[in-house]
């Protein structure tokens, strides 16, 4: 299944939840707590996870309309988290409190858990099938060494 569609899907069943406001194209999610930003690629580099949390700015579309936002957490989907060293990714404390890193292809987690990144990760398991287990920042070195 293509992230687009599950994005798609997800964002169907986040308007039919009812309490949270959604992108059009399932990119970002609202609530009381803060705007949290779903960023998905094919691939996406270490490097690049690491300059968007440091930024921690984003633009999203609202509407006809660009918005700058500050999210209050960032939810990574890719089919695969490149980069050869762990230090290329944010801190683990960093990573904790502002993002999730889902990598779909090896079926594992590293980062933080917020209410959406965890409907979203039930999601997934329930309509793509795919299990996660986490990972720190240290084991993503391991593991793309055994994939």
């Amino acid at each position: 299944m293509k992230i687009e569609e599950i994005l798609g899907r997800f964002r169907s069943y986040v308007k039919n939840s009812g309490s949270w406001e959604t992108g059009e194209d399932g990119d970002w999610v609202s609530d009381a707590h803060g705007t949290r930003v779903i960023l998905w690629s094919r691939r996406i580099s270490s490097s690049t996870i690491r300059s968007i949390v440091k930024g921690g700015k984003v633009s999203i579309r609202k509407g006809d309309t660009w918005t700058v936002e500050n999210p209050s957490f960032f939810i990574f989907l890719a089919e695969r988290i490149e980069g050869e060293a762990s230090s290329e990714l944010p801190s683990e404390a960093e990573l904790k409190e502002r993002a999730a890193l889902y990598d779909l292809s090896r079926g594992i987690r590293l980062g933080g858990t917020d209410e959406v990144a965890l409907h979203l990760e039930e999601f997934l398991t329930r309509e793509a099938g795919i299990k996660f287990r986490e990972i720190g920042v240290q084991e993503i070195q391991g593991e793309k060494a055994a994939s």
